[in-house]
């Protein structure tokens, strides 16, 4: 017997098992932007950005069009997602930052 939303499912000795949700997320770098992007399962997309003046900040992009979230070209500039680890994600802006050419520089 199966029930949906996340319920109890039976096997068919009659024992039930909880399904297991793998969440998979996948991390960018868009140096253009000084900024990393986190992108959801369900295709949300987190930007986070150095703010100098008030500290680190991350906010949802619902906007297709925007470059920073999803890449692209506008006004001659071309804004490359690369893959980035989940660690690399988290210390942004803590332990490093963008060099001049795009390049992981350590924060003192």
């Amino acid at each position: 017997m199966k029930q949906g939303g996340g319920m109890r499912v039976a096997d068919q000795r009659g024992r039930f098992q909880i399904p297991i949700y793998i969440l998979i997320m996948e991390y960018y770098k868009n140096y253009m932007a000084d900024a990393v992007v986190r992108v959801d399962d369900d295709g949300k997309r987190f930007v986070k950005r150095i703010d100098y003046r008030g500290g680190r900040e991350e906010f949802q992009v619902n906007n297709p069009e925007s470059k920073t979230a999803f890449g692209g070209e506008g006004y001659g500039v071309f804004y490359i997602l690369e893959p980035i680890s989940k660690e690399d994600y988290d210390t942004f802006g803590r332990t490093w930052t963008f060099g001049y050419y795009g390049e992981k520089t350590p924060l003192y």
